[in-house]
């Protein structure tokens, strides 16, 4: 009995005294990741990340060279070209498939291929979007660009008030 105790003890006693795997980790981690600037000694990480951290603000910090170039009226950008007609073009044909989409799919309403609304369906209100102004600073609960009296006669939309 008393060999197994003293056995015990040993464990005990040599468990207390080994370093656990924190403790490697850390006394690893202070020897050779810790910045000499917060109390570690210069070591070869020190150096490979203050050379990353220069690398980071040159690149964030200087302009790169254009990627962008222009031959008369068609634009370059890496392997594409288009010319500022095809991009007209492009702006006008996502612009109808939104009003498409907007019609059809936010609103419910029963569209052809020409994103006429049929006849049968109530037709959506005119909007002269030129005219639409909207006060950003109004701050009364509810409020809507609608109320706003200077957008009377921008909708086709008849006053609920009235």
């Amino acid at each position: 009995m008393r060999v197994e105790e003293q056995a015990s003890n040993d464990e005990e006693t040599a468990a207390e005294m080994a370093p656990g795997h924190y403790d490697f980790v850390r006394d690893m981690a202070n020897r050779f990741m810790t910045l000499e600037q917060y109390g570690g000694c210069p070591t070869l990480i020190d150096a490979i990340l203050r050379l990353r951290a220069f690398g980071f603000k040159i690149r964030f910090t200087t302009n790169a060279e254009g990627v962008i170039d222009w031959a008369g009226d068609t634009l370059l950008y890496g392997n594409i070209q288009f010319s500022m007609a095809q991009l007209r073009s492009m702006i006008h044909g996502m612009m109808a498939t939104a009003r498409h989409q907007m019609l059809k799919e936010l609103m419910l309403l029963q569209v052809d291929s020409d994103c006429a609304i049929a006849a049968t369906e109530t037709s959506c209100p005119v909007i002269d979007w030129s005219r639409l102004v909207d006060n950003a600073a109004e701050q009364q609960v509810g409020w809507s660009f609608i109320q706003d009296p200077r957008n009377k006669g921008a909708t086709s939309v008849e006053d609920p008030k009235h």
